[in-house]
């Protein structure tokens, strides 16, 4: 079975190099431009096996969009627009939290030129998988996704 990956980036190139040689790689790719578009994505689809974040967006940009999945959680949503999937076969009966509680368990890597000590640190204290510093190229990203994701 396939394993879905969602890019969130501002960046048009990005997207296309990513999705470029990821679906050579047998992936289903899916891209948004920012966090607000993400959370958005989730909400309506069922949740990827990892994101590539980049961490420099508008709207809502990387760091925002992790302490929501992570921390804060959506507070609002049509219960009805979620994909079934996507609420688990958790004992909770508050499908929001349920739906929350998976936010908390997606894989993340982050792709950022942003690289600072205090970037990597804010973004590790919400658990990422991984940290890309851009530029990079195909076989780095390739190899970090198949170590996330446990691929041989």
């Amino acid at each position: 079975m396939k394993k879905t990956i969602l890019i969130v980036d501002d960046t048009e190139d990005t997207h296309i190099i990513l999705k470029e040689f990821l679906t050579d790689s047998e992936f289903n790719v899916h891209s948004v431009h920012n966090g607000q578009e993400a959370i958005d994505f989730l909400m309506k689809r069922t949740i990827p096996d990892l994101i590539l974040l980049d961490l420099m967006m508008p709207e809502v940009d990387g760091l925002s969009f992790l302490k929501i999945i992570r921390r804060d959680g959506v507070k609002k949503v049509e219960i009805q627009s979620l994909p079934a999937e996507n609420l688990g076969d958790s004992l909770i009966t508050d499908p929001l939290e349920s739906f929350n509680a998976r936010l908390k368990n997606i894989k993340v890597v982050i792709i950022s030129a942003k690289d600072s000590i205090e970037d990597v640190i804010a973004v590790k204290k919400l658990g990422i998988s991984g940290y890309i510093r851009k530029p990079f190229n195909a076989e780095t990203v390739c190899n970090s996704i198949e170590k996330v994701l446990d691929i041989k």
